[in-house]
Order: C-alpha cells, then sequence, then structure tokens
C-alpha cells in the first residue's frame, strides 16, 4: 500500500491538484493503516495544501498515531496556524500525542505557548516532561533578548 505512494506531485500546478488529491487520500490510507511516520510525513509535504489540510483532520482523529502525526507534520512545516490546536493537544490522554504537540510547539517558537508548556512542565510521564521542557527551552532561545 505504501509503496504505491507517487513520488512527486506539484499541487500547485492545475494537473497536479488530481495527483495531489491522489497522494492525500493515499497518506490518509497509509496514516491509517501504520499509524503515521515519516514516509506518511513525507507524502503530507507532497500533497502541498491538501497535505496541510489532512495533518489539520489528523489532530482530532481517534487514533493517537495519527494526532502525532499530524503534530509532528505541522511542527516541522512551522505552521503558527496550529498553535492553538497543538496546545490543545497538550492535554491528550496519549503521551505520544503529548511529546509530539510539545516538540511541534518548540518547532514553531511561538511564544504563545509558553504558558502552556510551563503549566505542565510537572508531567508525570518523563519523556513528556523532557519534550516539554525542551520546547520551552527552543521558544526562549528564539526570543530576542533584551540587552539591560
Amino acid at each position: 500500500m505504501v509503496a504505491a505512494l507517487p513520488v512527486a506531485v506539484r499541487a500547485d500546478r492545475p494537473s497536479g491538484a488530481t495527483r495531489a488529491r491522489s497522494l492525500a487520500a493515499a497518506a490518509r490510507r497509509a496514516g491509517e493503516e501504520l499509524g503515521g511516520g515519516r514516509l506518511v510525513v513525507d507524502s503530507l509535504e507532497k500533497a502541498g495544501p491538501l497535505g496541510v489540510q489532512l495533518a489539520f483532520e489528523w489532530l482530532s482523529h481517534p487514533e493517537p498515531r495519527l494526532r502525532a502525526t499530524g503534530a509532528t507534520y505541522l511542527g516541522l512545516r512551522g505552521s503558527r496556524r496550529a498553535v492553538p490546536e497543538l496546545i490543545r493537544l497538550l492535554r491528550d490522554p496519549d503521551a505520544g500525542v503529548r511529546r509530539a504537540a510539545a516538540a511541534a510547539l518548540g518547532g514553531i517558537g511561538d511564544p504563545r505557548a509558553l504558558p502552556f508548556l510551563e503549566r505542565d512542565l510537572g508531567a508525570e510521564d518523563f519523556a513528556v516532561g523532557e519534550a516539554i521542557l525542551e520546547a520551552a527551552r527552543r521558544i526562549r532561545a528564539a526570543q530576542p533578548r533584551e540587552d539591560g
């Protein structure tokens, strides 16, 4: 199934729009079968805007691995539009989703996430706590310093 994913798609060209939809559908099927992963993230990227739309849909998917994959993809893209949804995922019942959301927020670097990351610094899951701490560190490091 996954091997059948198209390799090259340009969603910004009229002829590529249909192929992008096909790729997004293939990524959706692959994600549901495999639970996400790097190949699915790559397929979302090749699908262009449809891949972004699919990733946003996955943030509310019942399957935790798809929520985590959507978060990872949107973090890699630096999608500031995803920040409110990623903040919501910091309270997801699945630790893997919380880790992915924290990492995505750190990758995006939006300071709006800091209060929510700080709120969850005492996470009961060690790996989640580490991801939250690293995300907060990355966001603070990206902020301009005040010389005083």
